[in-house]
């Protein structure tokens, strides 16, 4: 377990344009931050020609912002992150659509309102369900400052709509890793699983800024669920942070496997024999070889190390068109003379 406490902490922040820079480092703040960490490891099985082994490693981390020297600011790609005293680095904020009538603020009228197929509050009028669109001709009205079936931004209970999207900060992470030996064989396994940490997906939010993200295609709808592409303009926000791009990151992945062979002299056979090899040994590993996740990006392992986003990628999950984790595989022959 350990438990610090961080002053002078290093921000990026924002600098007025007569200045000449956007933005300077600089010593700003303090922060709080504890970690746990446990782990377990035992031999199962040991024996001459069996042997089976096993490790688990588990970690949680909790940290927050004490003291900001300056106003509160936003930062990073997109402008996706909130510094402010009491907020957690890695903190999303900006438009959340509303999922329930209580984030629509005092005086609206409940009736009105149906939560759709997306999850999404949307106004439909007294006698309507979300799926009459195309079947009433209801897209493109607006009745008391609502557009039909258009999802709406919530609000708080002071009336603002920069709300608290998501953390980039992982519920906790554990590891599994095993060994098995038999005979001359040797297998190796790690699984890694992250959980409940929230990835910003930019690179959906920028295909639906020309309606090319496959969500928006309506081929193979019923005409009760088509929506237009103004809704997903909407949710597109003009590039603007939007929860509708927050997704949960969790994901399970087969890190590594690999599989060895030996052979001793006496299994090389005369060839080798007569060349002086001792031993042998050939090796297959393959690394990042699945992910087990929801996101529907092509990796939730995604993030940017700079531009403001606490200086490493693990806190700044944006994913803004880079390369994924690739999958690699290897093998290797090793001779022992």
């Amino acid at each position: 377990y350990s438990d610090s406490e961080i002053d002078d902490l290093l921000l990026q922040v924002p600098l007025a344009a007569f200045n000449g820079f956007t933005s300077q480092w600089q010593n700003a703040g303090a922060m709080n931050s504890n970690t746990f960490e446990a782990s377990l490891e035992a031999s199962l099985i040991e024996s001459q020609d069996l042997g089976l082994s096993a490790r688990i490693n588990f970690d949680r981390t909790r940290q927050e912002i004490t003291r900001v020297d300056l106003p509160p600011y936003r930062t990073g790609s997109r402008s996706a992150f909130y510094i402010r005293a009491g907020e957690s680095l890695g903190t999303f904020y900006g438009t959340r659509w509303a999922t329930g009538c209580d984030e629509l603020g005092s005086g609206a009228n409940c009736g009105d309102f149906q939560v759709n197929d997306d999850g999404y509050l949307v106004y439909v009028g007294a006698g309507n369900s979300y799926t009459d669109g195309i079947a009433k001709n209801l897209w493109g009205t607006s009745t008391d400052g609502y557009d039909w079936g258009m999802p709406i931004e919530a609000v708080d209970e002071e009336g603002s709509d920069f709300l608290r999207m998501g953390n980039t900060t992982p519920d906790f992470t554990l590891s599994w890793s095993g060994n098995l030996r038999y005979k001359n064989v040797g297998v190796y396994a790690l699984f890694d699983w992250e959980q409940g940490a929230d990835v910003y997906n930019g690179t959906a939010q920028w295909a639906y800024r020309e309606w090319r993200h496959e969500q928006v295609d309506q081929v193979g709808k019923e005409d009760a669920l088509k929506k237009p592409v103004s809704y997903y303009s909407s949710l597109y926000n003009v590039n603007s942070t939007s929860s509708h791009f927050v997704e949960d990151g969790s994901f399970i992945k087969l890190r590594e496997l690999s599989v060895r062979l030996g052979l001793n002299r006496d299994q090389l056979g005369g060839v080798a024999n007569s060349l002086g090899i001792e031993s042998a040994s050939i090796n297959l590993i393959g690394r990042n070889l699945f992910t087990w996740t929801d996101y529907t990006g092509y990796d939730p392992e995604v993030g940017f190390g700079s531009n403001g986003n606490g200086g490493a990628a693990a806190i700044g999950r944006i994913d803004a068109h880079q390369y994924p984790n690739f999958r690699s595989l290897t093998a290797s022959l090793e001779l022992v003379f």
